[in-house]
């Protein structure tokens, strides 16, 4: 029972790495060089409300008031499929307002709009994605408003980590009640032997006539 138990645990903590199969790193927010015309920006994008497709996400922005663009480098990882899958992209944003407390970035993307903003004085990113107006039925797979926050990626690590561990737990008790139960169902079935003594006293007491 102990090795089922072993091996149940191992299955269960099999399951938690196979759906949070890499850690998140921390975020931040830099806006010392604020006046410079430099902003930068690392974390995991959320939805407000909703389910992120690719949880498992990492960007890092860098925007620029000479250039007035913004350089998005993501990589997202696709899990509980099979094989982890790692994506890796780089989005160029338009810089639609930089002003002493705001900085608001925005992108097109086929049937909607990103537009993201950068508060200075609290330090925290949101986004927005819009539907473009006089989209078609072509569209009707984006036609609703999504709010994004850019947070701590280390927090959404633990979070799914916590939330994956209730079912391998329920994997990890399955798996032992099995194991107990072809183990009962051995000793059930095991045949009975003889309670004979191979060294008996008297040597003539197993003699056949």
């Amino acid at each position: 029972m102990m090795i089922g138990a072993a091996g149940a645990m191992a299955v269960s903590e099999l399951y938690v790495q196979t759906q949070v199969p890499v850690s998140l790193y921390g975020g931040m927010v830099f806006v010392d060089l604020w006046d410079r015309g430099y902003v930068a920006m690392e974390g995991t994008w959320v939805m407000d409300g909703d389910q992120h497709a690719y949880p498992l996400n990492m960007s890092k922005i860098v925007c620029r008031a000479d250039t007035k663009q913004c350089i998005d480098s993501q990589a997202t990882v696709r899990a509980g499929h099979g094989v982890p899958l790692l994506r890796v992209n780089e989005d160029l944003h338009e810089i639609a307002r930089w002003d002493k407390d705001t900085l608001i970035y925005q992108t097109n993307a086929g049937c909607v709009n990103y537009a993201y903003t950068v508060s200075r004085q609290t330090k925290q990113v949101a986004g927005i994605r819009t539907i473009k107006a006089g989209a078609d039925a072509t569209c009707a797979g984006a036609s609703r408003e999504i709010k994004l926050r850019l947070t701590n990626g280390f927090d959404i690590y633990y979070q799914m980590q916590k939330d994956a561990r209730p079912v391998a737990l329920n994997i990890a008790v399955l798996g032992l009640i099995l194991v107990w139960g072809v183990v009962r169902t051995k000793n059930i079935w095991r045949p009975a032997t003889a309670n004979v003594d191979p060294y008996p006293a008297n040597p003539s007491a197993h003699r056949v006539r």
